[in-house]
């Protein structure tokens, strides 16, 4: 599976504005029990100051949210924690703290408005620094005395959690690390055809949110198989009956004919859909084979009949009649948008992404990568456009929200309608037990 030109595509907002920070005062940062440095936050803003000294908020718990202006999932948990804040103000105190970059302040506000967030928000580096944050979020937790109590992921920040700092029970936050580009094969016994292992994740091995199927780091897949760590089980089906995770609008004829959600037939969504909290339905596999010769198409068979035996479901591959948001345009929207050359400009060169962004000659499938890389839990947008040329548009709309996004083609010109089409579909039912009669 080769989804490296995706990875690059999408980590590079990233990299772009998560350097690997230097600390060049050689400060180490606090370990848990440690008195928490007494920081001050600056440029502060749905807040009493302009700043803030964290020693002024002792007698409370301080939940400090690092992220940056690139990361979708923290923008997407952003109105979780409004919640979380609305719902404990009386005991915590939460702060999101994005790094310094310009523009930053200007794109959290547009997603704050879109929202109605009002937590306090402060754009400073110096805790990225200290901590030598990188990957975001990453959440500081800060007790009452003003002890650094330990650094928490995004999946440990829910009510459960918050009560038990609360109530003294002391949770155990899972261990963020970075071991995505890990390349991990066991080697495959000559005498073997084989070797398949399905367990669930360990929760203290999952890198990050598994929210989105970016980045590939979740994976790795050669000749010999694939190796996955901490995924749902539609990502595996999908390899498993499709060959591929990321429905790729680069592709014509392959993304508007592959419908990249499940149907459930008979089936409790509580036994497929996965849910990061709780590390539910969350998985390990890997499934090799002896044989470097093997084609794709019958390691692809092989490891549908692997899951099928694993699942307590079975899962099939039809032809059905499914929604999709069709994208059209006008003789005069294509001439308008037709690109002046120029330079390109893609989103990965800007510091947008989440509130929208710019296309400057550049080709119209990478108006659908991004809608799709916003909205991968959500009805697919395919390009009904019949644009061959390179395009220059602003699009201006919240990439999460989906209606936004709608709203936001409509504004330049696109027409979006609800239709339907027939799209290659994984179906999941129940298993028949041996002797069962089929159905009607």
């Amino acid at each position: 599976m080769n989804c490296l030109k995706y990875v690059l595509l999408s980590a590079l907002v990233i990299v772009l504005y998560l350097p690997l920070f230097a600390n060049s005062n050689n400060i180490q940062p606090p370990k848990p029990g440690d008195p928490f440095p007494d920081v001050v936050l600056k440029n502060m803003e749905y807040y009493k100051e302009k700043t803030a000294k964290l020693s002024s908020l002792r007698g409370k718990w301080v939940v400090l949210d690092l992220w940056t202006i690139g990361c979708r999932g923290c923008f997407k948990s952003f109105p979780k924690i409004n919640d979380l804040q609305k719902k404990f103000e009386r005991d915590i105190q939460f702060i999101l703290v994005g790094q310094t970059y310009p523009g930053v302040q200007q794109i959290y506000q547009r997603f704050a408005t879109h929202y109605s967030l009002s937590l306090p928000v402060a754009y400073d580096t110096n805790l990225f620094n200290l901590f030598r944050v990188t990957m975001v979020p990453f959440i500081i937790v800060i007790d009452p005395l003003g002890k650094f109590y330990n650094s928490f992921t995004s999946i440990d920040l829910n009510e459960e959690t918050m009560k038990m700092l609360i109530e003294g029970r002391n949770p155990q936050p899972r261990t963020l690390h970075d071991d995505g580009f890990e390349s991990y094969y066991p080697a495959p016994d000559s005498r073997n055809i084989r070797y398949s292992r399905l367990a669930y994740a360990n929760p203290d091995d999952v890198p990050f949110v598994p929210e989105f199927e970016w980045p590939c780091h979740w994976s790795t897949y050669n000749k010999y198989g694939v190796v996955f760590k901490g995924v749902s089980p539609l990502i595996l089906f999908r390899v498993a009956f499709f060959g591929k995770f990321f429905m790729d609008p680069y592709q014509k004829g392959w993304y508007d004919k592959y419908n990249p959600y499940l149907v459930l037939e008979g089936v409790d969504s509580s036994l497929v859909i996965a849910d990061v909290a709780t590390n539910k339905n969350l998985y390990d596999y890997t499934f090799m084979v002896g044989d470097s010769n093997i084609s794709s198409q019958k390691l692809q068979d092989m490891i549908q009949d692997d899951l099928n035996r694993q699942f307590p479901y079975t899962i099939t591959n039809e032809y059905r009649l499914m929604p999709y948001y069709r994208v059209t345009a006008s003789r005069e929207q294509k001439e308008k948008i037709r690109t002046k050359r120029g330079k390109a400009v893609s989103p990965a060169e800007q510091a947008q992404g989440i509130t929208g962004f710019k296309l400057r000659n550049m080709p119209i499938e990478r108006l659908f990568f991004e809608i799709y890389n916003h909205n991968q839990l959500d009805t697919l947008f395919i390009d009904e456009t019949g644009i061959s040329d390179h395009i220059d548009i602003d699009l201006d709309a919240i990439m999460s929200d989906r209606e936004s996004v709608k709203e936001g083609l409509r504004k330049t010109g696109f027409e979006v309608d609800l239709q339907y089409k027939r799209l290659h579909t994984l179906v999941i039912r129940p298993r028949k037990l041996p002797g069962e009669p089929d159905g009607e």
